[in-house]
């Protein structure tokens, strides 16, 4: 009801005409329920959740994201003044230092994969790492898959973190 600028109440015709039927009455009490301040609350709750939800996704989303599709980093890399075929020439300088860089060293699921092949007498490309998990602090162990003509062992290869890499732990 709407109420005119006099002190005494007069009622004015309302800006549009009340709606009729069902879903009007439906939408009607809808509004009145939600003008509460608990289903306020409970509506902010329910926002909230949904948005730690999204970042709890996007964040796993984006952990297993392939590194090799990543955008690189446009840095300006100088490699060493040396003469064409040595060793400084197939080391790339480091961006941040301008000396040159260490190798990597192999990552634990190359290691398995070397293992692996060795020890069955297969090509490395032929075993491939399927996934690893985590033992302890400095443990590791790496699921391998070979290819070998039709039999596709599989096995868990146990890895340890020492001072120069990762290493079979057998």
């Amino acid at each position: 009801m709407t109420v005119s600028p006099s002190t005494e109440l007069v009622r004015l015709r309302p800006r549009w005409p009340r709606r009729r039927g069902r879903w009007a009455a439906a939408w009607r009490r809808l509004a009145r329920f939600a003008r509460s301040q608990p289903t306020r609350r409970a509506a902010l709750a329910v926002v909230l959740s949904a948005a730690a939800a999204g970042l709890v996704g996007l964040s796993y989303a984006t952990a297993d994201a392939d590194p090799g599709r990543a955008h690189a980093r446009h840095v300006a890399v100088t490699a060493p003044a040396a003469e064409p075929g040595g060793a400084a020439a197939d080391r790339a300088a480091s961006p941040r230092t301008g000396t040159a860089a260490r190798p990597r060293p192999p990552r634990p699921d190359t290691v398995a994969v070397g293992w692996y092949a060795k020890r069955l007498g297969l090509p490395a490309g032929r075993v491939r790492a399927l996934g690893s998990q985590r033992l302890g602090p400095g443990r590791l162990r790496v699921l391998v898959l070979a290819d070998d003509h039709g039999r596709q062992p599989t096995a868990w290869i146990p890895l340890r973190h020492r001072h120069g890499g990762w290493t079979v732990a057998r």
